[in-house]
């Protein structure tokens, strides 16, 4: 049901976001070779990844002296994962903009910080506020300068040195490796992210085919035929035993898990003393599980409807089936019964053989009679429902009834002759004996 490769997505992924820190809407980006190798997997694992379809393709020259032989695939992973962060993120700090810490390497070669501020331009999907560039002391800010001259940007650029980073950013907002008192573990972060995520796509998974299994109950598919609607019903079983047994209560185990693993990563029991992030992704755990618990409700009923329309449609098929094989009965034996409607018999005991004959046929459309006073009613009932095509009704019961009417005093009238034909030849044979005496 779920994506095997979920697990090594997500790790790639998580290796990715370890070069993102998200604090009171800094986010922090440390370009460094050791957090560029952690980035950079093994080919296997890149083909394997999601992030390798529909790439967002920016500069070439990005962190060249970082990684020359992968800057291309780097550049494409992390705009890939900026334009993952969304769910992470919440709208207030969207709305404030984001400030960027940018740490060069501590020694030569330092790298170009052009191509890290015009990916920043071009590819963060959010507002940037600033971007700051924490330079080593033996940078040249003359080259730093120089190399952001020539393009223009949203925001404000500064370059400080760690020292005096203070200046433009509160301590209690930095993490303890830039020398601010922010607590911060990125490793506990990281794993409730992933656990998160992945209770969010197996969620989402069950959503989305729950969605498939609305559509297709709301549909108005059924067959023309009996057999045709007798096989829906079938299916229709088979759909009722999906929903029931849809892991909706093993998913809840699992958000349940998710949370714990939420307040154990802030350091938090109390919901209502979380930060905005975590608190968010308790909130959202709730909401999935609500809305599918709801859908399921929501199933169940249609189903439900489901049933009655298919068992009524099922009705409505068998109804035009027997109306038109009666109507084929009646015309069959209408023209058989005509072809011989007018010989009754040139003496008694042939007289009575016909009548005998007529009086089996006669008995035969006592019990079509009944099978068309069944077919009638239900056509009445259909009628009622309104559901189902009316005129079509109307027409075959008008139809049915017609013919059958025809047929009927056919065969009184037949009934009579044959009747009056052996009283006749009976008259007949008694008169000529007596003439014979």
């Amino acid at each position: 049901m779920f994506n095997t490769t979920l697990l090594e997505t997500q790790r790639l992924r998580g290796d990715l976001i370890e070069s993102f820190k998200i604090v009171h809407g800094f986010i922090q980006v440390k370009w460094c070779i050791s957090m560029l190798k952690m980035i950079v997997k093994s080919d296997e694992l890149m083909e394997q990844s999601a992030y390798r379809s529909n790439p967002i393709q920016f500069k070439k020259e990005l962190i060249k002296e970082c990684c020359p032989l992968r800057e291309n695939f780097i550049l494409n992973r992390i705009a890939t994962v900026w334009n993952r962060l969304p769910p992470s993120i919440v709208s207030e700090e969207k709305q404030k903009g984001f400030s960027f810490l940018v740490c060069l390497k501590p020694t030569p070669p330092f790298g170009n910080v052009k191509p890290i501020t015009k990916l920043l331009q071009d590819g963060f999907p959010f507002k940037i506020f600033a971007v700051y560039i924490i330079k080593p002391e033996k940078y040249k800010e003359k080259i730093l300068s120089s190399s952001m001259a020539s393009s223009k940007y949203r925001f404000e650029i500064n370059v400080v040195s760690k020292e005096n980073v203070f200046t433009f950013i509160a301590p209690e907002e930095l993490t303890e490796d830039l020398g601010g008192t922010y607590i911060y573990q990125h490793n506990d972060w990281l794993s409730m992210r992933l656990a998160f995520e992945k209770f969010l796509f197996e969620t989402y998974a069950l959503s989305s085919k729950l969605d498939d299994i609305r559509r297709s109950l709301l549909q108005d598919d059924y067959a023309l035929t009996v057999d045709g609607v007798r096989e829906q019903i079938q299916h229709h079983q088979y759909v009722r035993k999906w929903i029931e047994k849809a892991p909706v209560g093993l998913l809840a185990e699992e958000g349940n898990n998710v949370i714990q693993i939420i307040k154990n990563s802030c350091k938090c029991q109390n919901e209502n003393e979380m930060k905005d992030e975590y608190r968010d992704a308790v909130t959202k755990v709730h909401t999935v599980l609500g809305e599918l618990k709801d859908k399921i409700v929501l199933l169940k009923d249609l189903w439900i409807n489901r049933r009655t329309q298919l068992e009524q449609r099922f009705q409505f098929n068998l109804f035009k089936q027997d109306a038109e094989k009666m109507l084929s009965w009646i015309n069959e034996n209408r023209t058989e019964f005509m072809s011989n409607y007018t010989e009754i018999g040139d003496n008694t005991e042939y007289a009575k053989e016909l009548c005998e004959e007529h009086k089996q046929f006669e008995d035969n459309c006592v019990d079509v009679q009944a099978n068309i006073n069944v077919i009638l009613q239900v056509a009445n009932k259909l009628h009622d429902m309104q559901f189902f095509d009316v005129e079509l009704i109307e027409r075959l019961t008008n139809k049915l009834d017609l013919e059958w009417e025809k047929l009927h005093m056919a065969v009184k009238r037949r009934s009579i002759m044959l009747a009056a034909s052996v009283s006749f030849h009976m008259k007949s044979e008694e008169v000529g004996k007596l003439f014979e005496l």
